[in-house]
Formats: structure tokens, sequence, C-alpha cells
């Protein structure tokens, strides 16, 4: 398979991502409302950078809180996020 320039660029732009731009595109990619434990594994960040991010996220109306439910990781019960 060939990978072109453009795909080369893409691919650099995706990791130099800002975390909080990452964390979005997260939860853009996400049809579900996702804890921050589930959005941290899926985009490779520690939960704490995402259980920090996600309020500051929120504060911003970039986000929005969904409901609680038991996390798939954790087993604990934990907030949901969403776009």
């Amino acid at each position: 398979m060939e990978t072109s320039i453009s795909d080369n660029a893409y691919h650099f732009v995706s990791r130099a991502k800002s975390t909080p731009v990452q964390i979005i595109d997260g939860l853009l990619d996400s049809p579900t409302p996702v804890t921050s434990l589930e959005l941290a594994i899926e985009l490779g960040l520690d939960r704490k950078t995402t259980a920090r991010r996600l309020p500051e996220l929120h504060r911003r109306r970039l986000c929005d809180r969904g409901e609680p439910r038991e996390c798939t990781v954790s087993g604990r019960l934990a907030q949901t996020w969403f776009v």
C-alpha cells in the first residue's frame, strides 16, 4: 500500500493535536456518552488528564455531561460525557 504525502501530513498533525482537541475528537467519534476512563484508554491518554480536561471543556460549553452509569473498564458508577 502506497502512502501519500497528504496521508503522512495527516498523521503528523493528528499526533501534534493538543489534549483538549484529542478529547473533543474522541467524544465526537463515540456513538454514545463515555466515561473519562473509557475515553482515556481509547485515546491513549492518562485518565487523570481526561478527568481534569472534561470539566474545563464543559465550562467552555464544548461538551456536555451525560447520565452517570457503570464504567465498562472499572465497573464503578461514573459520569459520562458527550458532544
